[in-house]
């Protein structure tokens, strides 16, 4: 499974609405848990922190995933 897969299901897992790769995480109205929570699973399963502000300026599934890919170590 891709990552901008992963994400997206994480998200709809969350939300009563549909998500897509380029659903705007403002149009789901995430509250900071979710947020924390998909932090957090980024951070375990890619060594990347990230903050609340980062995957709301990323703002879609597809953008956090290659905002992952950026600041993964090597």
């Amino acid at each position: 499974m891709q990552l901008t897969e992963k994400i997206t299901t994480f998200v709809a897992e969350r939300t009563a609405a549909p998500v897509a790769a380029d659903t705007p995480f403002t149009d789901l109205d995430l509250d900071s848990l979710v947020l924390l929570e998909l932090a957090t699973q980024l951070k375990r399963d890619h060594g990347v922190n990230l903050t609340e502000d980062d995957l709301l300026v990323a703002g879609t599934p597809e953008r956090v995933a290659a905002l992952v890919g950026d600041r993964a170590p090597v």
